[in-house]
């Protein structure tokens, strides 16, 4: 589908659904002030990014998935280091990346139904931490025909902060409470309490 900006320019998107989605498969190398300009004209779009375009993508990234770490929302996991699963080009883009990394591995390195499974990097951050969804192929064609969004991620980003912070808060309670636990304190010494009777003259 071709779309023009206000100053007339043509903008290619790959698909754009009933719902005014648009999704743009990339297999290349896109120069980071395309991808700019790409997300800002069509806003509400998603990309799909090959996962095996270079060699030590797929060993990379099933290194780095070993890392991730479950969240209390299923399929939705806190990164610390998405550098080191990620190709560095779309680490800080405003849309939602979803990387194939189909095939990735061995037999024995991935089972049957992760195979299936489109991992997507979640703009911004929660917390200072990246969110990744796991997506199976099936969802994400589900979604893409009958929503406007493939996934809530403004939701999904707020609701792990405020796990985050909840994880936070309770770190430093439980650390004060040990401390407080370890530290010398005084110890008073106990005396008998007696009753003195006052007297009358």
């Amino acid at each position: 589908m071709i779309r023009r900006d206000e100053a007339g320019e043509k903008h290619i998107a790959d698909v754009m659904t009933e719902n005014g989605l648009v999704i743009e498969f990339q297999h290349s190398h896109l120069p980071t002030q395309e991808m700019a300009a790409r997300e800002a004209f069509h806003r509400n779009m998603v990309w799909v990014v090959d996962g095996t375009r270079l060699k030590r993508d797929r060993s990379r990234f099933l290194e780095a998935r070993s890392s991730f770490r479950p969240t209390s929302m299923k399929g939705i996991f806190v990164v610390l280091w998405p550098n080191e699963g990620f190709p560095s080009t779309w680490l800080n883009c405003a849309v939602p990346v979803f990387f194939d990394f189909e095939d990735f591995g061995t037999a024995k390195e991935v089972s049957g139904p992760n195979r299936d499974i489109l991992w997507c990097l979640l703009p911004e951050r929660a917390e200072g931490r990246a969110v990744v969804a796991a997506i199976s192929r099936s969802m994400f064609l589900d979604a893409a025909q009958k929503r406007a969004q493939i996934v809530p991620s403004r939701r999904i980003m707020e609701m792990i902060a405020a796990e985050l912070r909840h994880e936070r808060a309770v770190a430093e309670l439980n650390a004060r409470r040990w401390a407080y636990s370890h530290s010398p304190h005084p110890k008073w010494r106990s005396r008998p309490f007696r009753w003195h009777r006052r007297s009358r003259y």
